[in-house]
Parts: structure tokens; sequence; C-alpha cells
């Protein structure tokens, strides 16, 4: 029952960052550029390290899941 538990907890958590990604973009999009520009695309480099974890996750849920 733990795995269950643990994996209904991390779909919360991952449906929980969604719904605030959804609710926000038109606050976060805008300072994406100026912020990557300033920190010399270590912003644009931190959003394709987590895109490539998130894809990472989803695979192995599938796998536990399938």
């Amino acid at each position: 029952m733990a795995a269950t538990s643990v994996f209904e907890d991390l779909k919360k958590a991952l449906n929980d960052l969604n719904a605030f990604l959804d609710a926000n973009v038109g606050t976060v999009k805008p300072v994406v550029k100026p912020l990557n520009d300033m920190t010399g695309g270590k912003v644009t480099e931190l959003i394709d390290k987590l895109i490539d974890l998130l894809n990472d996750m989803k695979t192995e849920i599938d796998k536990l899941s399938g």
C-alpha cells in the first residue's frame, strides 16, 4: 500500500505543479527572456533540465504503472 500512496502523492504534486504553471504562465513567461539574458542563458538551461527531469520521471512512472 505504501507504493500506491507514494505514487498518488507524486501524481498530486505533479498535477499541482501543472496547475500552478497554467495559472501563472502570464506572469512567468514575460520574465523568462530578461532573466535568461541577465544570467547568460542559465534560465533556459534550468528550464531544459527541468523538462528533461520531468520526462524521465514520466517514463519511469509509466514503467511502474504499465
